[in-house]
């Protein structure tokens, strides 16, 4: 009898988990299908397509401060295709593979595992939007699926490895994640106790990949973005407080209610999101000493990179919240198991969860249910290959606008009146940011028999030009599209 409801449970748990993969996916699918790339995904993909080579990768990548991994999928994927959705394909399956581990690999409760893939970041914001971070998620909540099996530390150590190599937020976060078999090869080393050699070699594995990846991060002397402030003040105390708040509890636009009532509503998230991440920090040290100093060096560095660093938007600080959830599971058991400070972390998680399925409909507002358009390039590429096909020279105000109209017309070279030049993917010195004017338009295109412009944020053209169309609505203004010609 006892059997037989034993399996009948195991049998409706694989039934549930089984259907929850499905669901996630389908939807994962549509969001992906729908979803219009911008200039960031398109900029990466155009550096590594332009690429013939590895050796030529390496030098178009100069100025992107990230590092390799996600260029080389770009690369690899380039190599069978010039269309960039493709990438969508990759990620999907990476959709799916979240969900499995997560699922299938992970312990630690289901309610949780289960909310944290229906939140905004991993059903639409990371998953169709900003592609590279859903890898690092993934190889994030891999590890913490090994750390929770009591897998190898060789194992850990070689996914943080990886992880370190996503993008920086992610090599940060890595950090933690190595910290854990780290600490207790430490521990034994002073306590001369028995130290595998083989976690030594992964200790030195890890860290050698980490200072590659910050090698490859490291800016060029005439990089155009340095941070301008990179120390702590009081005005990086209110940037660390308004990314946790952002990151934790992401459905409530700081600052939307005016006078005291907003006020009231901002330091009370800020509260909750400081606490959140204090009863985290104690839960991890009430399971082990290595998972409350990982958890600790972890969280502390990415709330204090947010402060001082170039983190001011949603999928920057979203990896707070990646962080957060994975040492969650690592830390806070079930709910009939935890105890004390455990249970009030469970419940601190739940509402962190549920506010981030909120935001799927109220928060960063990106156009989940909105029905917009991230970015208007596909159809302004799709419109200019329909009136010009290969006959006409583009032309665009500004590199950052010219990167995804190029992707969208297979990589096809622009002329960017800001350098004066062809090319596709921007280069993040100072030209740039360079002003041109609709004279410098009309300048460039004299050069040329069959021009065409492609511009934005520049305002109503001059009597001297004539608006073809207009494609505009999206969720980013900057996306949005003017296409016209001289009037010759």
């Amino acid at each position: 009898m006892v059997l037989g409801l034993k399996i009948a449970q195991y049998s409706n748990q694989r039934i549930f988990k089984a259907s929850i993969v499905l669901i996630y996916s389908l939807l994962s699918g549509y969001f992906l299908i729908n979803h219009a790339m911008w200039r960031d995904e398109l900029q990466l993909w155009l550096v590594a397509s332009k690429s013939e080579s590895l050796f030529e990768l390496v030098a178009n990548k100069e100025y992107e401060i990230r590092p390799y991994i996600w260029f080389l999928v770009c690369w690899i994927l380039s190599r069978f295709t010039q269309n960039p959705e493709v990438l969508k394909i990759f990620n999907f399956a990476v959709c799916i593979s979240l969900a499995i581990v997560l699922l299938y690999r992970c312990k630690g409760s289901l309610v949780l595992r289960v909310s944290f893939l229906f939140g905004f970041l991993t059903l639409f914001g990371y998953s169709a939007i900003s592609e590279e971070y859903l890898l690092g998620t993934l190889i994030f909540i891999i590890a913490v699926s090994l750390i929770q099996h009591r897998s190898r530390q060789l194992s850990v150590l070689l996914m943080a490895a990886l992880l370190a190599n996503i993008n920086l937020l992610f090599a940060i976060v890595s950090i933690g994640i190595a910290s854990i078999p780290s600490y207790s090869v430490l521990v034994n080393a002073l306590t001369k106790r028995f130290v595998s050699k083989v976690d030594l070699s992964g200790i030195v594995l890890y860290i050698s990949f980490f200072l590659f990846s910050i090698a490859s991060m490291w800016p060029p002397s005439d990089f155009g973005f340095r941070s301008t402030s990179p120390e702590f003040s009081f005005l990086a105390i209110k940037k660390m407080s308004a990314a946790l708040s952002d990151a934790l509890i992401p459905f409530i636009a700081r600052n939307s209610v005016d006078g005291q009532l907003g006020n009231l509503i901002t330091y009370t998230v800020a509260i909750f999101a400081f606490a959140a991440i204090l009863v985290l920090l104690l839960s991890a040290f009430k399971k082990s000493a290595a998972f409350g100093v990982s958890a600790s060096i972890c969280m502390v560095l990415l709330i204090a990179w947010t402060g001082i660093g170039y983190a001011n938007y949603w999928w920057h600080f979203g990896v707070v919240f990646i962080a957060y959830f994975g040492f969650s599971l690592i830390s806070i058991p079930e709910w009939k198991e935890s105890k004390g400070i455990q249970k009030a972390g469970y419940l601190i998680s739940v509402i962190v969860l549920v506010s981030q399925s909120i935001a799927l409909f109220m928060g960063p507002n990106l156009g989940v249910m909105l029905g917009k358009p991230y970015s208007m390039a596909r159809e302004s590429a799709a419109y200019i290959d329909s009136i010009c096909g290969n006959e006409c020279t583009v032309i665009t105000n500004n590199e950052v606008t010219g990167a995804s109209i190029s992707a969208y017309l297979g990589g096809q070279e622009i002329f960017r009146a800001n350098r004066n030049d062809f090319g596709t993917f921007a280069v993040w010195d100072s030209k740039p940011g360079k002003s041109v004017s609709w004279s410098d338009l009309l300048s460039s295109a004299s050069k040329f028999s069959n021009p065409i412009f492609v511009t934005s944020n520049m305002g109503d053209p001059p009597a001297e030009v004539i608006v073809l169309s207009s494609f505009t609505g999206g969720v980013r203004a900057d996306e949005d599209f003017l296409i016209s010609k001289p009037n010759l």
